[in-house]
């Protein structure tokens, strides 16, 4: 609490003339010296509980750490840079809590939370808007759609879960990969319409095409499909916008001979096994 009051700057740090003591030093100290002993408490307190009870036990700690980090933005880099820093630091354990479940038994909270927490250091460090939007919203895509990859290869179906449960007790790529790949291009997308820009276009482009191509190669529907959502969607954007004035025609048109090209090649290969593996539709239904 103390942490988050030199945060919002409601009270301030008597130092020596040569001693330089911010409000982001501050609070960050604070922070993390009320985070480890709670932590503590949290775990001692939770050696008898029930498995889904012991997810919640560093909960207070972690959430305790993120608002005293937040109350500190400004405009400035320090401040954006750790709370990003400390985002991105529960998105990494958010990915190794669903490594761990599935074999033992784990007291960090479940990934819903982590997201959660993650997803709200992103969005208060880009409030000041220094930088673009994806600086936050790649690495929370990126790393939702690793914990899904984890989960699907480790395999975590069997008995159903509760949803607040994911990605545990939960099967196929729909459920494990499709949340991921819509948070990875989902701002971008919005971005184009607001804020159009030569890389961004080509960058939502270049993750639609990878998509398509791993579901193709993996036979995955999520990705397949919502790769080829993504593509004219993202190409109506950019026309809307009208190309020329926020968007190079240039790069755009080479982008769209590439992603046309390779859309060409992958028809044609599968048209080649149609005779060997059934009607394209029934291919679609057997993908995962």
């Amino acid at each position: 609490v103390q942490g988050t009051r030199f945060g919002l700057e409601l009270d301030t740090v008597d130092a020596a003339p040569a001693v330089t003591l911010t409000p982001v030093a501050v609070a960050l100290a604070l922070a993390l010296a009320g985070t480890l002993p709670a932590a503590i408490a949290g775990v001692l307190l939770a050696r008898d509980a029930t498995p889904d009870q012991r997810r919640w036990a560093l909960v207070p700690a972690v959430t305790a750490l993120v608002v005293a980090v937040c109350s500190t933005i400004e405009a400035d880099p320090l401040p954006v840079a750790w709370i990003s820093a400390v985002g991105f630091s529960l998105l990494i354990t958010m990915v190794v809590a669903v490594w761990r479940e599935k074999s033992m038994a784990t007291v960090l909270p479940r990934a819903w939370v982590l997201f959660g927490l993650a997803l709200a250091s992103a969005i208060v460090a880009w409030s000041p808007r220094d930088v673009r939007v994806e600086w936050f919203s790649v690495p929370l895509g990126a790393m939702l759609l690793l914990a899904g990859v984890v989960a699907f290869v480790r395999g975590t179906g069997g008995a159903s879960a509760p949803l607040h449960h994911w990605p545990m007790g939960r099967s196929g790529s729909w459920a494990l990969l499709s949340p991921g790949i819509v948070v990875l291009v989902f701002a971008s997308m919005l971005a184009t319409a607001t804020d159009p820009l030569t890389w961004r276009a080509v960058l939502v482009m270049a993750f639609a095409l990878v998509a398509i191509l791993v579901g193709v190669r993996w036979r995955l529907a999520a990705p397949f499909v919502l790769g080829m959502i993504i593509l004219p969607v993202e190409n109506v954007l950019a026309f809307s916008v009208q190309i020329g004035r926020g968007i190079e025609a240039m790069p755009w048109w080479i982008t769209l001979a590439v992603v046309g090209i390779v859309l060409l090649v992958i028809a044609v290969g599968s048209e080649r096994r149609a005779g060997d593996e059934g009607a394209p539709t029934a291919r679609l239904r057997d993908l995962r």
